[in-house]
């Protein structure tokens, strides 16, 4: 142990260490939107794996999976890039 790694920096971090937000909104502001804007409606969302991966996915995505084969205390977990 004992030995200095070189820092590695993550995909996020810039020299300065700051950045401005890319997204906020007041929550006053979200409610507002989505009262205004969100249908009221029940909407069916049902759909195929092949359809929502269709929709809500890029080539090069990446999966966080959680598999279980029955109860257990703790879970086997697993990513897969596409």
């Amino acid at each position: 142990m004992g030995q200095e790694r070189e820092a590695v920096k993550t995909m996020g971090e810039l020299e300065g260490g700051e950045a401005s937000l890319l997204a906020w909104m007041h929550p006053d502001d979200a409610r507002r939107w989505m009262s205004e804007n969100k249908p009221r409606g029940l909407v069916d969302k049902t759909m195929t794996l092949r359809e929502a991966v269709s929709k809500y996915t890029r080539d090069g995505d990446y999966f966080a999976l959680w598999a279980s084969l029955g109860p257990t205390w703790g879970g086997g977990g697993f990513s897969r890039g596409l």
